[in-house]
């Protein structure tokens, strides 16, 4: 269980979204309002609780700012952008199992065609299971 105050998700940084699909995009979910009632986000409390656990070597940056905008110098853009545009599209090549429904595929490797073929199988085998329960029981699923 939770118990320390963390803010709402409107009052707060989330980790980076990264999507790699058919277009690959960043995308940053920041603050719409200030926090209220001295709360604090995840990523503080955990730095909190690792700094009195003489563990602070994990948790480098003092603000999750920092370390947002840290990644997003790995990737050629910086926190600042991000806050201006959100979402930012990427000109790489897509990373995707989608191929059109009568594209010849051809695979390199055995394991490479068995992963393909896992990777399909378990996403329909995920929604079908998915379709099946209950929506009260959903949560539960999801949230172990």
């Amino acid at each position: 269980m939770w118990y320390y105050p963390s803010v709402h998700i409107l009052e707060r940084y989330d980790v980076l979204r990264v999507s790699p699909h058919r277009k690959p995009a960043l995308a940053l979910r920041m603050p719409a309002a200030e926090p209220m009632n001295n709360t604090r986000s995840a990523y503080n409390i955990a730095r909190g609780l690792a700094l009195k656990l003489d563990l602070g070597a994990y948790f480098p940056f003092e603000k999750q700012e920092e370390l947002l905008d840290w990644q997003l110098k790995q990737v050629v853009s910086s926190l600042e952008e991000m806050q201006r545009i959100g979402v930012k599209t990427r000109k790489e090549k897509p990373m995707t199992c989608n191929f059109a429904e009568n594209e010849n595929v051809t695979f390199s490797t055995d394991q490479a065609r068995l992963n393909y073929i896992l990777n399909l199988l378990s996403r329909q085998v995920l929604i079908r299971f998915l379709n099946i329960l209950p929506m009260k029981n959903l949560l539960k699923v999801i949230t172990g």
